[in-house]
């Protein structure tokens, strides 16, 4: 009876060990910010990454500039948008008095207009600078404000900017209003266009190959390289897509849509995967090579996704998810919201634990008994689901005679912010253990 009491007190503990470990595996962000703004509106309407996530634009109600340890190098009055250059030294927003654009530390570079600007896009390698603003009037700078080529004017009646990108080397702008999709050379004279009814986002491959947009119901895959609009793929959605993003070379682009989706396509609008999210998928964004893919929905979650579709982790935010951005490099993630709140994350689930119980030793007819718990949680990075291991070794010994017992149970999980979905795989396993043990003794 003794051993039976003690055997069970051991695998009480083991499950704490699980639970534990399974705890530890949960995904928490790196720093959380809350903007500094006294408006009634927080909220985060545009956030931009350096390639390797050191450094962090938030555009909103407040501007700041920040690092990867959540320390604050600058911090201004609003932005309605902000863009960044991949090595984060060129960080430009645009505000209701012009286009700014800043180091790292914060410290003014140079700023240019004083009309409203309601877009900003920044090639790459910094050396472009597109502001659009509420009259349909495309703006070009270099890297040091000088303004690069012909002012470039949507259409000659009053028309707002409504989404903007550039490439890597800015030899390529699109843009988008209320009616078409619009190509630009960075010279600000006009290398295609096409109508398109109320585009709702837009994503241009920083290699300058593919140009993408969407629709209330379909998304649109233009070649970018022509001088005429050439559709190369079309993907039919089963609602509005609300956010666009593709990889460097435009092979891979994910689309966050109105029907709770977020969907992988191929660089002919073939669909590569599809997951269902909880609500509206109304941001999307991965990194240069698409190895990492973020998606936010207006149920306050954001989830992180593996390039073949399986769920890194995922994390239930403080209010819904108004902007979103994934590093180049995929290390680093960030997230605001329309509160004012906003998050970086690391992609990297938890590291590697290992928790090991061993040599519980109790006595029976003065033969001992050795107990053996070893509990894995193995997280993976770049490809890989993680999967978490349960070793549980009963050496339960009867009159002299030593009795081994071996169960493994594997669970492949995807870590989540809550540790509940592995419970069950370990309560069975330790039940299963249990039942063996009483029958020995």
């Amino acid at each position: 009876m003794k051993l039976m009491v003690k055997t069970y007190r051991l695998l009480f503990e083991i499950l704490l060990l699980l639970i534990a470990v399974t705890c530890a595996a949960a995904q928490t962000p790196l720093w959380t910010h809350t903007a500094s703004s006294q408006s009634t509106t927080d909220q985060v309407v545009d956030l931009a990454l350096s390639k390797n996530g050191a450094t962090v634009a938030l555009g909103g109600s407040s501007f700041s500039i920040l690092n990867k340890t959540g320390a604050e190098f600058g911090s201004f009055l609003q932005a309605n948008s902000v863009g960044m250059s991949t090595d984060g030294t060129r960080i430009a927003a645009a505000m209701d008095d012009g286009i700014h654009v800043f180091f790292p530390n914060g410290t003014a570079r140079w700023s240019a207009g004083t009309e409203p600007m309601v877009h900003v896009a920044v090639s790459g390698d910094g050396g472009t600078v597109v502001t659009g603003d509420k009259q349909g009037t495309l703006q070009i700078y270099n890297g040091t404000g000088s303004k690069v080529g012909a002012t470039a004017v949507i259409k000659k009646e009053s028309t707002t900017v409504l989404n903007l990108a550039t490439t890597r080397n800015g030899s390529v702008i699109a843009a988008t209003d209320s009616q078409g999709l619009y190509l630009y050379t960075r010279a600000g004279k006009v290398r295609w266009k096409t109508d398109f009814d109320t585009p709702s986002a837009l994503a241009l491959a920083a290699n300058g190959t593919l140009v993408i947009i969407g629709g209330s119901h379909s998304v649109l895959l233009y070649n970018a390289t022509n001088t005429s609009a050439e559709k190369v793929g079309e993907y039919d959605t089963g609602g509005r897509v609300d956010s666009l993003a593709t990889s460097t070379d435009g092979t891979r682009t994910v689309a966050g849509t109105e029907d709770k989706k977020v969907t992988l396509l191929d660089e002919t609008g073939d669909v590569i995967w599809s997951n269902p999210t909880g609500d509206w998928a109304n941001l999307v964004a991965l990194s240069d090579d698409a190895s990492v893919i973020a998606a936010g929905s207006m149920d306050k979650k954001v989830q992180v996704f593996f390039q073949n579709g399986t769920l890194r982790w995922g994390y239930d935010l403080s209010t819904r998810p108004t902007a979103l951005a994934v590093s180049g490099d995929g290390t680093s993630i960030g997230v605001g919201c329309e509160d004012g709140t906003s998050y970086l994350f690391t992609t990297a689930i938890t590291p590697n634990k290992t928790s090991t119980v061993k040599n519980a030793t109790v006595a029976k007819n003065g033969t001992s008994t050795n107990k053996t718990a070893t509990i894995n949680a193995t997280a993976a990075k770049n490809g890989t689901p993680s999967n978490k291991t349960v070793a549980v070794n009963i050496t339960p010994a009867k009159n002299g005679t030593r009795n081994n017992t071996s169960e493994v149970l594997t669970v492949a999980t995807d870590p989540q912010k809550s540790p509940m979905p592995l419970l069950p795989a370990v309560l069975a396993a330790l039940g299963f253990v249990a039942l063996l043990s009483r029958r020995r003794l």
